[in-house]
């Protein structure tokens, strides 16, 4: 018996079905169709608020393993998804179900991308990933050599990372890592700030006083700093001799 192909344009034979043949594969009827707004709106109530069982569940997931998404249906897809709140129970589901999952470095960096948010303010996207900044920053400031932990201590966050040619650049090679002071040093060379702007500096720092707790601290920290850089010129100089 010869069987007559499936009238999709699959290629797949159909099977017998009593005393003739059918005409569509189960499932293959609907293939090739536009559906209108209209009776996507139609189906999509329809299927709001059925319950399905485990059985049904993994034959949907059976029927679309393989199937590779266009970039329309994704987009679609992430607009559907855009502002849902998932519960507890969900959120427990998912992680149960990726536990033991091992990404590729190409799904990895995907998700990377995926994550970062297009910036306004003249900089590189690369720059929101706070990962690839870190990277970026090394150990110490290049300029007076104050490393990151004594700033941290001093002033209360990491050393700067500078942009050498420009906010767009941000390659390892165009950044430079400074403290704050340095940071500062570098922006204010060649602006020429007006007599109102250098008076209402002057008004507002007028009655400012550090705290004894503060000076100490700071008096602290800067005191350890240079015994530990003396130190070093030391040994450097007993190791040349």
């Amino acid at each position: 018996m010869i069987l007559p192909n499936c009238e999709c344009g699959c290629g797949e034979k159909v099977c017998v079905y009593r005393k003739g043949y059918r005409r569509f594969i189960k499932g293959h009827q609907c293939r090739g169709i536009k559906h209108s707004e209209e009776t996507k709106k139609k189906i999509s109530k329809a299927h709001l608020g059925k319950v399905y069982s485990k059985e049904t569940k993994k034959r949907m997931s059976r029927g679309s393993m393989g199937i590779k998404p266009t970039d329309e249906t994704k987009l679609k897809m992430l607009k559907a998804h855009k502002g849902i709140k998932f519960s507890e129970g969900h959120k427990k589901n998912l992680s149960i179900m990726r536990k033991g999952i091992k990404f590729t470095d190409e799904h990895r960096l995907n998700i990377a991308i995926s994550h970062m948010k297009s910036r306004t303010d003249g900089y590189c996207d690369a720059w929101s990933d706070p990962e690839y900044v870190d990277d970026c920053r090394k150990g110490a400031c290049e300029q007076c050599g104050l490393t990151n932990m004594l700033h941290i201590q001093m002033f209360g966050c990491q050393l700067y990372a500078h942009h050498l040619n420009g906010k767009k650049e941000c390659a390892p090679e165009d950044i430079q890592t400074l403290c704050c002071s340095c940071h500062s040093k570098l922006h204010v060379k060649g602006r020429k700030h007006s007599a109102e702007a250098i008076k209402n500096m002057s008004k507002s720092q007028k009655g400012h006083k550090v705290s004894t707790e503060t000076r100490k601290k700071l008096s602290k920290s800067l005191k350890a700093y240079w015994e530990k850089k003396n130190d070093t010129i030391t040994n450097d100089k007993a190791a040349k001799l």
